[in-house]
Formats: structure tokens, sequence, C-alpha cells
């Protein structure tokens, strides 16, 4: 697919080519019925490098966030000035949000909206769009390496988990944390650097959310094993 669109924009002058996804669109019954012509070992073999592809995507990106923050930056100022040009010639109203989907990637939250959509995200979330994007990143970013820790983790984390009675994973719970978690399981966040344990959604400045995945990742906040006496201090101190 890649090679038939490199032909074809070959022959077309820059700010004219095609991009892949209208491409795609465009001549997707041509493509389909050059696939299906294949045989069965053009098929597998294509199959092969798809896969070889997005193996070696994927570990691009892993090793390299930086060029990864380039690319995403370049990409979403192309898109950013195309939803400004379609909105301008249609009037249409909308918005996009795009966050970061690894703790250790890089790039800022995306966000483009227009003026009805900005209303419209104030309305429902009593947030300022660019908020309502922070708080989304939090909750991808933050979760995803608490549900990390609950589900495996690292080697340390399991270490701090295996003395759990329960041969379960356990469920993350902010609301209840002192009588779900520490009372009823024995183990508690230590290293917190936000005050009390809370939803990461919850936590409204950037900055406090940098210092506090800087602290999961470092290991500075970590899960502990709580000692019989620890734990029925906590019970005692929560009933007063």
């Amino acid at each position: 697919m890649s090679q038939k669109l490199n032909e074809v924009n070959q022959a077309l002058p820059v700010g004219q080519r095609w991009k892949l996804t209208a491409f795609i669109v465009e001549h997707g019954r041509e493509l389909t019925a050059r696939y299906c012509r294949l045989s069965a070992s053009e098929k597998e073999k294509l199959h092969r490098e798809v896969n070889t592809l997005r193996e070696n995507r994927i570990k691009i990106v892993r090793s390299n966030p930086k060029a990864l923050q380039k690319q995403v930056d370049a990409m979403f100022n192309n898109m950013a000035n195309e939803w400004e040009n379609i909105t301008s010639r249609t009037g249409i109203e909308g918005f996009y949000i795009a966050v970061r989907g690894d703790i250790e990637h890089f790039h800022e939250s995306k966000i483009f909206y227009t003026p009805k959509a900005r209303s419209f995200i104030k309305e429902i979330s009593h947030l300022d769009p660019k908020c309502f994007a922070l708080k989304f990143e939090s909750w991808v970013t933050v979760d995803q390496f608490m549900s990390h820790q609950h589900s495996g983790g690292t080697r340390c984390h399991r270490e701090k988990m295996q003395p759990v009675k329960k041969k379960k994973k356990i469920k993350m719970n902010y609301d209840n944390y002192e009588q779900k978690i520490i009372e009823m399981h024995g183990i508690a966040l230590e290293g917190w650097t936000c005050g009390k344990v809370q939803n990461p959604g919850k936590i409204g400045r950037r900055e406090d959310l940098v210092t506090l995945l800087d602290a999961l990742v470092n290991e500075r906040c970590l899960w502990i094993q709580l000692t019989q006496e620890q734990v029925e201090q906590r019970i005692a101190d929560n009933r007063e």
C-alpha cells in the first residue's frame, strides 16, 4: 500500500500529494481487489512484513521517546491547521483531545476546539478544555501505572505485594482507601506526594501530577506491607 502511495505521489507536486488515509478511502476497492488476487503464500508474506513493521515501530517508540515527541508535535501542528481550515470553510463545530499513552512519553496533551465545543466542555465538566485535557492525561497515565502495579508491576512492587494473604488482584479504591485497602489488605502507599491519597484525576495542578509521576516511576512512592500493629493503629486512628 505504501509502495503504491509513493508511486502515485511521485507524479504530483508538493501540496497536492495524497495522505495515506485519504488514499485508502479513494482507492479502497482497487487495493482490496489487488489483495484478493494475491496467492496464499504472498498474503502470508505480506502479513509477516506488516507485523515486522509494527514490531519495529513499537521498539522505536519505546526506545526513543524524544523522537516520538517531535513526530507527535509535527503531526498535530498539521492537524490543527487542517481543522482550522475545515471549520472556517464549513462552519462545523467540534473538538479533539489526544494525550500521551505512557508515562515514559514526553509529548504534551493536544487539544483543538471550536467556540461552541469549548462551551460544551465547560458545561458538562465544569472545566476549561485545557484543564479537561490534563484530567484525561492524568487518568490515562497515572491510573495506568497504578493498574500496572496491582497486576504485577516491577519486580520490587511484586515483592511488596507478595505477603498479602488473598491471592488475587486488588482493585484500587481511592474513595475508601483506608477501609478497603489499608484495613482490609494491610498494605499502604508510602511516599505519596500530594497530601492525602486520592484519585489522580482530582489533582488539579500539572506540576503536582508531574511530581507524583516522578515519585512513582523512581519508586519513591510504592506499596509497602504493614505490620499487624501498624494496621491496628490505622484502624484505631480511623475510628477516632
